[in-house]
């Protein structure tokens, strides 16, 4: 089995750093210091942690559908001044290993 992530860049620019449909999203994310010129740099960060953690098992199953699994995955999210927010986001696990982004954060991890 070979593992791979799968982030749509679009879960940045046009979900979180959306005018409309971000739940509060972007203002959460603005309030870190990123901005939808960050989406490409956020992408890359969330596929190479999700990636790694994924391989290590270090993920929260969180059930099945028809066709794939779901599993939350804690990302380490640099926000300036050398602190970290450790936050939730949710994954689709499909056959043989690859793992889809399917929400950018579902909350914090305290």
């Amino acid at each position: 089995v070979t593992a791979n992530a799968i982030c749509d860049i679009r879960k940045f620019s046009e979900y979180v750093f959306s005018e409309m449909k971000n739940n509060g999203k972007r203002e959460l994310f603005e309030s870190w210091g990123y901005s939808i010129k960050d989406s490409e740099y956020l992408q890359q960060l969330y596929v190479t942690q999700a990636l790694q953690k994924y391989c290590d098992g270090e993920y929260v199953f969180k059930g099945v559908g028809k066709y794939y699994a779901r599993i939350e995955i804690v990302i380490e999210l640099p926000i300036g001044d050398g602190q970290t927010q450790l936050i939730k986001t949710g994954w689709t696990l499909y056959p043989k290993g690859e793992i889809k982004l399917s929400t950018p954060f579902t909350g914090f991890l305290i």
